[in-house]
């Protein structure tokens, strides 16, 4: 990520909060704040970098905290062994929710999933892709419900995304939602990536093994609505991103400079052909004879 479009996006939410006098606070001071106000509080961890920044920083304070985990189906391998074995490290008191569909199930119906910029819903948000909805968001709900859960803490940073500047700059470091019937924390909302990694560094925690692969996200492995999806999955797991590609009726990189090889050797060959009629046929040999 950019450091001037994070601090840029941070700045943005801080100008707001300012003008509209919502108050903010350190992570330590939001998370101590959700647990003194509510009884059931809970961790979402997904495993990537931010949401286990938050877990540490949760843990020092209430060591036997509920933490959910959403496998969706498609997650990454390396992120699946990653919380196994964090979970083991650090005694976690771990839930895991699964949901009752699948990933290729409602790509069938409904298409692989479009980046939410791309998309609007009636009441003009960004719209959410229906695998989120179904293979998160539902079960997400199910989990608050289950574990009676009244405030969840989790790892959303405003630098990550325009829409999430956009959203939390009105909705503030804590809100309730009436969609979940909770309460949301954000406690390193206004974190940028050198904090982050400062703070993996100083209190030595270990990465999911995707970011020491060049990867910025460890979500859903076939997601295909953010920016970088194809290079990601290209690197991880190329017999899935050549399937994708091929049900997209898209051609795969390799495919695409095959393609663009064979393209120029075609406008050579006519070059060449348009130049030995200008020669002519009288002269020695032709030009692609030359060549």
């Amino acid at each position: 990520m950019n450091p001037k479009i994070e601090e840029a996006r941070i700045n943005f939410v801080l100008r707001t909060w300012e003008r509209r006098q919502i108050p903010f606070y350190t992570p330590e001071e939001c998370i101590k704040r959700a647990l003194a106000k509510h009884k059931n509080v809970c961790v979402s961890w997904s495993g990537g970098k931010c949401s286990t920044a938050v877990l540490h920083m949760t843990l020092q304070l209430k060591p036997d905290i509920v933490v959910l985990n959403n496998d969706t189906g498609v997650e990454y391998p390396e992120t699946r062994q990653y919380i196994k074995d964090m979970t083991a490290k650090w005694n976690i008191n771990l839930h895991v929710s699964k949901p009752i569909t699948t990933f290729w199930k409602l790509v069938k119906t409904h298409g692989f999933p479009q980046m939410r910029a791309l998309g609007i819903d009636k009441k003009k948000r960004p719209s959410v892709p229906i695998c989120c909805k179904r293979l998160k968001e539902d079960v997400v709900k199910g989990a608050y419900k289950r574990y009676m859960v009244d405030a969840d803490l989790d790892g959303l940073r405003v630098a990550e995304s325009r829409v999430r500047m956009i959203a939390l700059a009105g909705y503030g470091q804590s809100y309730y939602t009436k969609g979940y019937k909770v309460w949301r924390y954000h406690p390193i909302i206004l974190w940028n990536e050198k904090q982050l990694n400062e703070y993996y560094t100083q209190h030595n925690i270990p990465l999911n093994p995707l970011y020491l692969k060049g990867f910025e996200r460890s979500g859903c492995m076939p997601c295909t609505a953010f920016k970088n999806w194809a290079d990601n999955l290209s690197k991880a797991n190329p017999k899935m991103y050549a399937y994708i590609m091929k049900r997209m009726g898209k051609p795969t990189m390799d495919e695409f400079l095959k393609s663009g090889k064979e393209m120029q050797q075609i406008v050579e060959e006519q070059f060449v052909r348009e130049c030995d009629q200008q020669i002519g046929k009288d002269k020695k040999g032709t030009l692609l004879e030359f060549m």
